[in-house]
């Protein structure tokens, strides 16, 4: 809304846009076979921790991305994966390209390490920002 250098390139970038950035709700069946392939005989999946509310950066040196696949093909990364407690859900961000990032459109998120057991979890994409709360300077203090 006001003027800068590079301005009119970034309208050119934002024009040819082929990705977006999407919430995605992991399949809470897919996730509890991970975690009962722990306590199972065989070789188990690899561990997934339950970070709840947390917000994960370089600093905290958790940064971790997942391919995202659509009928076999890669169609973006997941990252940022956390469990949230308001909702009842695992969900992290999604990078996927702007075909696939159709809000209630499934994907398939590959977990494991590459080179051992993986599991295919399926996700279904949301919007973004996920919380559907009212903003701040939405509320009126004088109701409160």
């Amino acid at each position: 809304d006001h003027e800068f250098i590079g301005k009119n390139a970034l309208k050119v970038i934002l024009s040819k846009q082929k990705r977006k950035v999407v919430t995605l709700v992991w399949n809470d069946e897919d996730i509890k076979s991970v975690y009962d392939s722990q306590f199972s005989i065989g070789e188990e999946y690899q561990y997934m921790d339950f970070p709840a509310n947390k917000i994960w950066t370089a600093n905290n040196t958790a940064v971790h991305s997942d391919i995202i696949t659509k009928n076999g093909k890669t169609i973006g990364l997941s990252s940022g994966r956390i469990y949230t407690v308001y909702y009842k859900a695992m969900i992290s961000l999604g990078i996927l390209n702007i075909s696939d990032a159709m809000i209630g459109n499934e994907v398939e998120i590959i977990w494991g390490e590459p080179d051992s057991k993986q599991k295919i979890i399926r996700a279904t994409v949301a919007r973004f920002p996920f919380l559907d709360l009212p903003l701040n300077k939405d509320i009126d203090v004088k109701l409160i």
